[in-house]
């Protein structure tokens, strides 16, 4: 085993606890030792919080048993970072020879003294690694306290490594519990490239809409596909991207999707990602004017041009339905801009398509501001 094939085989390790099993009984063979741990130690019981090493099933259970009486990790920790030392270095021959640990556990395993490092110290735990001498081999010396010292900020890397995956891993695994609870289905892009789909998107049926191979989204609609394209090249460019309201040929309600920016923190840091909102008003109560006035708080004119926009309707059509003039809608829909604090019609309905599916599961009775 040489001392490349060791470090290989730690930064192979990063994201494979097996592979770090392995990595570990590598680094026992470099140092013909029959027994390494790496892992976290506890600062104040002494306890190997996690660990992996070169022993036997039978020797781990009995060492876990008895970690915290182990004197050896307290007294490497106090060396600098990346710093090895010797056991017989450490310890007096009479603390050595009174040693519970070394007389009830190391011996009767063929084990003599060690050899060990702090790489990472903070004020709760610290990580070490540890190698332990065979009676049939020479006392570890200079030369391996080298050895061990040039091998020590490659395996102080790999946990540092393993802790930054394993909080990625924790991130993505909330995010995604996150975005699977929710009803609206949500499709993250970054340059074409799908980032994540939640269940809900994974469960639309092709009624007009349905997700591609590759996760994206796709309209039978052409005039709505075409839209849909168009903000999402806007909102790639930095713009604020849109709505579009996608006929069903089932005669259900219009989807309506939310084009815009991927928030911060969740896509890459090259270039800007695409959020798609996927909206199915056949999934929850009919967005009535009664209904968004008790939800945004807002007098029954603005309330009645949000309800339109979110059944499909341009303000032309709606003002005509109305009987008002285009003139008088497009002033409602100002109202509504200054009561709600928003300042486009994208911000208004991904407002009231917040409001409608926070509520969900409970309407919510109009307000005298409705009236």
């Amino acid at each position: 085993m040489t001392e490349s094939a060791v470090v290989a085989a730690f930064y192979e390790s990063v994201q494979d606890d097996g592979m770090l099993q392995q990595a570990v009984t590598a680094l026992a063979d470099y140092f013909d030792s029959p027994s390494a741990c790496l892992g976290e130690v506890d600062h104040v019981s002494g306890r190997w919080m996690v660990g992996s090493g070169k022993v036997d099933s039978a020797q781990l259970t009995r060492y876990a048993e008895i970690s915290g009486r182990d004197p050896a990790p307290r007294a490497f920790s106090v060396l600098r970072v990346c710093t090895a030392s010797t056991s017989d270095r450490m310890f007096s021959e009479r603390e050595l020879r009174k040693s519970a640990f070394l007389n009830e556990y190391l011996s009767p395993a063929g084990l003599d003294h060690s050899m060990g490092s702090p790489l990472h110290l903070d004020a709760g735990r610290f990580s070490l690694v540890g190698i332990h001498q065979a009676r049939h081999r020479p006392r570890y010396d200079n030369g391996d306290i080298a050895l061990l010292e040039r091998l020590t900020p490659h395996l102080a890397r790999t946990l540092q490594l393993r802790r930054n995956f394993s909080m990625l891993r924790a991130r993505h695994d909330s995010f995604e519990a996150l975005i699977d609870a929710k009803d609206t289905g949500l499709i993250g892009t970054h340059r074409g490239t799908t980032l994540f789909v939640n269940k809900a998107a994974q469960l639309l049926g092709g009624d007009g809409l349905s997700l591609d191979r590759h996760g994206r989204p796709v309209v039978m609609d052409g005039a709505a596909a075409k839209r849909l394209a168009r903000f999402e090249y806007d909102v790639v460019r930095g713009g604020a991207g849109g709505y579009v309201h996608v006929p069903r040929p089932s005669g259900a309600p219009s989807y309506i999707v939310l084009v815009s920016r991927l928030p911060g923190g969740f896509g890459p840091i090259d270039g800007i990602g695409v959020l798609f909102s996927i909206h199915d008003p056949a999934r929850r109560q009919r967005p009535t004017a009664d209904l968004i006035g008790a939800l945004l708080q807002l007098p029954r004119a603005p309330s009645r041009v949000i309800a339109a926009l979110l059944n499909g309707q341009s303000l032309r059509d709606y003002a005509e339905e109305a009987g008002l003039s285009l003139e008088t809608v497009r002033c409602q829909l100002k109202a509504a801009f200054a009561q709600t604090e928003t300042h486009s019609q994208v911000e208004l309905v991904r407002l009231a398509l917040s409001a409608l599916t926070a509520t969900e599961h409970t309407r919510p009775e109009p307000s005298a501001a409705g009236l």
